[in-house]
């Protein structure tokens, strides 16, 4: 990760628990926005949030450096290649200072069900196993 990258968090973390509020942060290449906590989330020492995707940052040898959780509203309006050209973008030119992989770990569906009222004869659309 870009050395540039741990000290804007780094500072951002300390001013947000100094005032025990989340601290603005916005990344310079691509103006990326985020909230960034005055705590770490499960095992990652920083959490950045924002509209779009949650980020979070560590240092450890148990898990990955970033992990990144789409929201799926934002997947929705922008479609899937749409929101990961940004995550892409925010990775390569922001997080990063070399090559990276990108690996899913998890994939969670969900159904726009607004204006529809399942009836008994709609059992029929659904599969399982």
């Amino acid at each position: 990760m870009r050395k540039q990258v741990w000290e804007l968090v780094g500072e951002a973390k300390a001013q947000a628990q100094t005032s025990a509020e989340s601290e603005l942060i916005e990344f310079p290449v691509t103006g990326q926005a985020f909230l960034l906590k005055p705590h770490g989330v499960r095992g990652y020492t920083y959490w950045l949030s924002s509209p779009d995707f949650e980020l979070m940052l560590g240092t450890s040898e148990k898990f990955p450096a970033v992990l990144l959780q789409m929201h799926s509203a934002y997947m929705h309006s922008m479609g899937v290649d749409g929101s990961l050209r940004l995550v892409e973008q925010l990775l390569g030119h922001d997080v990063f200072g070399g090559p990276y992989e990108l690996m899913v770990s998890r994939i969670d569906l969900y159904a726009d069900v607004q204006g529809w009222s399942p009836e008994l004869t709609d059992l029929r659309r659904f599969v399982g196993f």
